[in-house]
């Protein structure tokens, strides 16, 4: 299908272009391979599933100015998820605010390979670096 017309999407005339890279990049590609876009979204949607604290929790946005990295705070009771994003190419550095303290870290989610003993208080975040932790 992915060498078809179309990339396999329509035998008609596609609203929008296909991509040129459709034959490297696609579906069937991601099928294969257990570190695809398409089980991180998996995973994504499993995760929201499981932690009532990702529809319910109270949000608390911080470094509100901060341009590159977006990161917030989910709470319910006692359960605290921070979420941690860099939207931007180039790597960046972050601090945890002074006033989020935990004993115990426990990384749920990531699309990279982070080490576990890392120090979530001052991190290098990699370009598009997505990190959900829970606190304890």
């Amino acid at each position: 299908m992915v060498d078809s017309s179309n990339a396999g999407f329509s035998t008609g005339a596609p609203w929008i272009k296909v991509n040129p890279n459709y034959l490297e990049i696609n579906v069937a590609q991601d099928l294969i391979d257990s570190n695809s876009i398409f089980f991180y979204y998996q995973k994504i949607i499993q995760l929201r599933k499981e932690n009532l604290i990702m529809i319910y929790g109270d949000y608390q946005l911080f470094l509100e100015d901060d341009e590159q990295i977006y990161y917030y705070l989910r709470t319910l009771d006692k359960d605290r998820l921070p979420i941690i994003l860099n939207f931007f190419s180039n790597q960046i550095f972050f601090n945890l605010p002074t006033n989020i303290n935990y004993q115990e870290k426990e990384l749920l989610i990531s699309n990279y390979d982070v080490e576990e003993k890392e120090d979530i208080k001052s991190i290098y975040l990699r370009s598009y670096e997505a990190r959900v932790y829970k606190l304890y």
